[in-house]
């Protein structure tokens, strides 16, 4: 473990080189001696003659490494990690199109953070079959249920968040009462929370009562206000 945490250790500074907010590195290896190519996440990337609006760690790793015939890729293993705005670490499971490419190119094993901020090692396989089967989750479902149940109430199971994330139409009631929660612990009234959003506090009214659409922008930034770093 103390190899991989050199390992673990090298991508965080590496990680710190990103132009984003959240800052992801990523390295392949074969063996715990070294790393073969090292890529982070970056904006408005030039990629193939391309500018990209952003280049993921994972791809940017695999980008960087010139395979051939002298390792067999199956071999080849991937260390993925991601950091806060407070350089903390946080779950670093690759999102399902990094998985796809990571698996045509053959690479059988990913180390990466999981929810629990345990260090893990999975087949891509599984990574694979784990967001075909759940293809709904984000890192912001999983937050947004976290900081929800501040007194340490079951997180819903995976088959439930899938099935609740399915439709994102509107912001349904229950998620309404859970954000007048949160605003109400932080000794904030509607007007102050809409003046934190930059949006109409006839905004926040409909979201806490469950008819307005579903804004995914509107939840990132009630992350940062409600503070749980951890799950962002």
């Amino acid at each position: 473990m103390n190899k991989l945490n050199s390992m673990i250790s090298r991508l965080c500074n590496i990680a710190l080189k990103s132009n984003m907010n959240i800052k992801l590195a990523a390295g392949l290896f074969y063996t715990k001696k070294g790393f073969l190519s090292i890529g982070y996440n970056s904006a408005r990337t030039y990629v193939d003659k391309k500018i990209t609006s952003n280049l993921h760690a994972e791809c940017s790793a695999i980008r960087n490494y010139k395979f051939n015939n002298r390792i067999k890729t199956k071999n080849l293993k991937l260390i993925v990690i991601r950091l806060s705005p407070g350089n903390q670490l946080l779950n670093s499971k690759p999102c399902i199109n990094c998985t796809k490419t990571i698996s045509e190119y053959g690479i059988r094993k990913v180390y990466f953070f999981n929810e629990n901020n345990e260090f893990s090692c999975e087949k891509t396989e599984q990574i694979l079959s784990f967001h075909n089967k759940y293809q709904y989750i984000t890192h912001t479902d999983i937050w947004f249920h976290r900081v929800s149940n501040r007194n340490n109430a079951a997180l819903p199971s995976i088959k439930k968040l899938n099935l609740e994330s399915k439709d994102k139409r509107l912001f349904t009631l229950e998620m309404g009462k859970k954000i007048s929660m949160l605003r109400e612990t932080k000794s904030l009234t509607q007007f102050d929370l809409a003046k934190r959003l930059c949006v109409n506090v006839i905004i926040i009214k409909s979201i806490e009562e469950g008819t307005y659409k579903y804004d995914g922008h509107i939840l990132l930034k009630l992350k940062k206000i409600f503070g749980i770093e951890q799950f962002l």
